[in-house]
């Protein structure tokens, strides 16, 4: 659990697919989210959904920088979401 919010990118079936997904968004975004460090979550939604590694940047000081960085990020059709702090 984090202290800070942060911005869901992507959710993979592998932390490998998670991690190798980071590097193209971040190729492609480095001058949105170049100094934001990458976590990469395990979450298991259950039989019928299985395992999905989500890909997560921050910190991110509150929540109107995370929504910045969403809407800039969504304006190159790059999908995400906020995530508060705790989540």
């Amino acid at each position: 659990k984090t202290k800070a919010y942060q911005v869901q990118l992507a959710a993979s079936r592998s932390s490998e697919r998670a991690r190798n997904e980071w590097s193209r968004l971040r190729r492609n975004n480095l001058d949105l989210v170049g100094d934001l460090k990458l976590t990469v979550v395990r979450v298991d939604l259950g039989k019928e959904k299985g395992v999905f590694f989500r890909l997560r940047v921050g910190p991110l000081p509150n929540v109107n920088e995370a929504r910045q960085l969403c809407s800039a990020l969504k304006k190159r059709r790059v999908g995400c979401l906020v995530v508060r702090p705790g989540k």
